[in-house]
């Protein structure tokens, strides 16, 4: 595999991206080369190494809602890139809180 300088950053990206689900992974690739750069080889080359280092452990799903929030502030950041409107940082943070333990804030 090629020596990249940022390949720590680019997997933890491949981490957050995975914990927003914002996407299915299989995207990976895609979103790396939008956001790193990288020529569609270079970008499958990382996301083949993050998916065989990635914990799959039985902690691969954080529910509290620290994490909810972490998620919600990506899923706002990509939104605004991508469509220019701003989205309630806060009350998608709730509602993806609801969606992963099945109950209210």
């Amino acid at each position: 595999m090629k020596n990249y300088e940022n390949l720590e950053k680019m997997l933890n990206y491949l981490d957050d991206l995975r914990s927003s689900g914002v996407t299915n992974m299989m995207a990976g690739p895609s979103y790396l080369i939008e956001d790193f750069d990288l020529t569609t080889k270079e970008s499958v080359e990382v996301f083949t190494y993050w998916t065989e280092h990635f914990n799959w452990g039985e902690n691969a799903f954080d529910e509290d809602f620290e994490k909810s929030g972490e998620m919600a502030d990506f899923i706002v950041e990509k939104w605004e890139k991508k469509f220019g409107v701003m989205l309630d940082g806060e009350y998608l943070a709730d509602l993806i809180y609801q969606y992963q333990t099945g109950e209210d804030k």
